[in-house]
């Protein structure tokens, strides 16, 4: 921020709309939105998870004049402003600090809420909502199979602190509904439980303050990514581009996502593919740079996005069928109006309406377009082999890739087998 700082007001209007406050019911003890006024001017901000007296201390050694919070000073109702209540404000008050303190709606959001972050944090792809909270979905729900201390060990160097574990669970985290009351029951009544023994640990749930620190910013992290993809990576068959798409990046502007799942199809000798009996196809793959994008529409419904690939004897294109989705989730979602982010781009019509996806970049070259990119993983998925989808032509052949047990792919899952060449 510049010296001079920002008015107090700008910045809680932003805050309150981009976290939909006031759309948001929230129990009825917490206040959300601006507790604490300051005299108007804001020229550093500090995040934590509770106002409490050492966070607040924190803050106004740090010389912040504006503290978000999770959980504000009041919760549950009106009580006499007294011992503990009345040092937090008389400190806050004579040192000018603001508090705003927002629950459920940083909870709920579905890019820069709590848990979404954290599960990014822990490179953890969330599946669906934990549970749902009058009723919006809240939390995030994962395919993992992860041992207990592996997970820790993963949050301390996300995190770079010291994580205090829960005394209860199975020693392997994994997703099935026999673990979720085990897990949910400590989370919703907020006391250590563990089920199973029935014996109560009597410490109440400190560990997501330990968890998340001072700073909600600490848990963005940005994800590994490999080299970017050059034209010479679509210079090749369209099989091996099919494989080798499977786990890059496809960033579309403001979103991206994993591909998970592709189709490739053959110029010659595929009945599938457009060019067998559209010369004007053929003409396109002459005419155009491998890596150019062939996008069109399908059954007059949905926009198909596909890469032109042109190898020296074998030429065709890869149909990008599905993805994980990783960013601009909530664009994602306003867009194809689904519950769970799994349906987001589960097929090749969803992923480009996720992504505003249309013909207007029909013929276009890729590498071309502002704002889009491919980039490769570090770490190459295990990829299975199938009949491609929906088609009844050359129906035969296994030319469908997906990313091995990926809750992400389209479709029937059909008949497969490893590939690894």
């Amino acid at each position: 921020m510049n010296k001079e700082g920002v008015a107090l007001h700008t910045i809680i209007s932003f805050a309150n709309e981009l976290l939909e406050v006031a759309k948001i019911e929230d129990y009825s003890g917490a206040v959300n939105g601006l507790q604490l006024e300051n005299r108007g001017t804001v020229s550093k901000i500090g995040a934590a998870v509770d106002a409490s007296s050492r966070t607040i201390e924190m803050a106004i050694n740090e010389s912040v004049d504006l503290l978000i919070v999770h959980h504000g000073i009041f919760w549950g109702g009106l009580s006499p402003v007294t011992g503990p209540a009345y040092r937090r404000l008389a400190k806050a008050m004579e040192a000018d600090l603001a508090i705003y303190s927002v629950h459920l709606p940083l909870d709920f959001h579905p890019e820069i809420g709590n848990n979404v972050l954290l599960a990014e944090a822990l490179e953890l792809t969330p599946v669906s909502p934990f549970w749902f909270v009058k009723g919006r979905a809240q939390g995030c729900l994962s395919t993992v199979s992860l041992e207990l201390s592996d997970l820790v060990r993963r949050a301390e160097r996300v995190l770079g602190r010291k994580v205090w574990c829960c005394p209860a669970g199975p020693s392997r985290t994994r997703r099935g509904t026999r673990d979720k009351p085990l897990i949910r029951w400590p989370l919703r009544h907020r006391d250590l439980w563990n089920q199973e023994t029935g014996s109560a640990a009597r410490r109440k749930v400190q560990f997501a303050v330990d968890i998340l620190g001072s700073s909600l910013g600490a848990v963005k992290q940005p994800a590994k990514r490999g080299a970017p993809l050059t034209r010479a990576f679509f210079e090749r068959d369209p099989l091996a581009c099919a494989r080798d798409l499977l786990g890059c990046e496809l960033v579309w502007r403001n979103t991206s996502g994993i591909i998970v799942e592709t189709e490739a199809y053959a110029e010659y000798g595929d009945q599938a593919c457009h060019a067998f009996l559209r010369p004007s196809v053929r003409t396109f793959i002459s005419e155009r740079p491998a890596g150019s994008t062939y996008i069109y529409l399908n059954y007059g419904v949905h926009w198909l996005l596909n890469f032109l690939v042109k190898g020296e004897s074998f030429r065709g294109f890869v149909l990008i069928r599905a993805l994980e989705p990783r960013a601009g989730i909530k664009s994602m979602f306003k867009r194809r109006r689904v519950r769970q982010v799994k349906d987001l781009c589960s097929g090749p019509g969803k992923l480009t309406q996720a992504m505003g996806i249309t013909s207007e970049w029909n013929g276009a070259d890729f590498f071309a377009i502002p704002g889009v990119d491919l980039s490769l993983w570090e770490e190459p998925p295990a990829v299975v082999a199938s009949q491609r989808i929906g088609i009844t032509k050359s129906a035969e052949l296994e030319w469908r890739y997906s990313v091995a047990n990926s809750p992400f792919v389209s479709g029937r899952k059909g008949k497969t087998r490893p590939r690894n060449n």
